[in-house]
């Protein structure tokens, strides 16, 4: 049986996955909306006041959330890959930096608010970001972070999920940055942020034949091999072939504010 993959071989994992696939994440959320009609990166916002100033987006990606801001506001977004960061100066006029989520390029106190899209889960020292999420946020300012979670209910898509990861061989897999709901807001309390909300959401997309290779590879899928991957593919196709898969991603929302103090 494979050793499951300790937080120390995430970082290099990560760095050759989004050189491979700059974009993946907004690829396959841009199109997913929820009962609402609101995309994920819509509804990360939502908490963010609607007064504007200087927004500080963390793992930033490709900068999705940057073309979902509305407003008089100043963005910057901040990742370690710069295939990453390439895709998001391409895509439109923004302001992005090479750095790290445990030790932003940012003076203290100096963001109005803090967003952190779909990246804490893999972050090896998760406390170490909230630090710095405390550390760079004015006073009252606002932290708002979704990360990926378990399907509730009744839900078709956890079958196939299931069933890509197990072919994976991700079952056993857990990300390094887990934020387990009964002591995240004491972690979030040493970083001076109180926590305010807790919340999913469940967002869903139609999956057609040409898209099933990026449903795979959106997965992160650290030491597997290329024919895991292939199974995988096969499956997923498999799936979509008599018409369009509908998959439902559960999301969880959390939103912190700095204290006064």
């Amino acid at each position: 049986m494979r050793t499951p993959p300790s937080a120390a071989d995430w970082p290099s994992y990560l760095a050759e996955y989004h050189q491979e696939h700059p974009g993946i994440t907004e690829d396959v959320l841009c199109r997913a909306t929820d009962p609402a009609g609101r995309a994920p990166y819509d509804w990360l916002l939502e908490p963010l006041p609607a007064s504007g100033g200087v927004v500080l987006d963390i793992g930033c990606g490709s900068a999705p959330v940057a073309r979902h801001l509305g407003g008089p506001v100043r963005y910057l977004g901040v990742d370690r890959s710069e295939a990453e960061l390439r895709r998001a100066v391409a895509a439109g006029s923004v302001a992005v930096a090479v750095g790290d989520a445990c030790a932003l390029p940012v003076g203290d106190r100096r963001a109005d608010a803090v967003v952190a899209s779909m990246m804490l889960m893999v972050v090896p020292d998760a406390d170490a970001a909230l630090a710095e999420v405390g550390r760079v946020l004015r006073p009252g300012g606002t932290f708002a972070a979704t990360v990926p979670t378990r399907p509730e209910g009744d839900d078709p898509s956890a079958e196939v999920f299931a069933e890509v990861l197990a072919v994976l061989g991700q079952r056993q897999v857990r990300y390094p940055g887990r934020l387990d709901p009964a002591t995240l807001a004491g972690r979030l309390a040493a970083a001076g942020l109180e926590l305010c909300e807790d919340v999913r959401g469940r967002f869903t997309r139609e999956v057609g034949p040409d898209q099933c290779r990026l449903v795979v590879d959106s997965f992160y899928a650290i030491g597997a091999t290329d024919a895991q991957v292939a199974q995988a593919l096969s499956l997923v196709r498999a799936r979509a072939a008599s018409g369009p898969l509908s998959l439902t991603y559960p999301l969880r929302r959390l939103v912190a504010v700095r204290r006064s103090h």
